[in-house]
């Protein structure tokens, strides 16, 4: 597999001037699948959805702005830019 790099801009209200823009660099591993969306923006007081098919344990961090940090299925309400990380343990 590749690795993939998704852009995340969060904006304050509908207004364009105050935005910030960040990345986040999902790396492939062998036995986990990754189905994360396009690049979106998610505004202040929006969610994304973020989905991983696994068949074992997962953690999700940092857990802020996240409704559970050992789903496979997170909704992802951040206040401001966040990395999230998703690791997978082994079967």
């Amino acid at each position: 597999g590749k690795d993939m790099k998704y852009y995340v801009t969060v904006r304050n209200g509908n207004s364009a001037r105050c935005s910030m823009v960040d990345s986040v660099t999902i790396r492939y591993r062998p036995g986990i699948a990754n189905a994360f969306p396009k690049p979106m923006t998610i505004c202040r007081g929006d969610s994304a959805a973020l989905h991983v098919v696994y068949g074992g344990s997962l953690r999700w961090s940092p857990p802020t702005g996240l409704n559970c940090t050992n789903c496979a299925d997170v909704v992802a309400r951040p206040q401001r830019t966040t990395r999230y990380t998703v690791n997978a343990d082994s079967l």
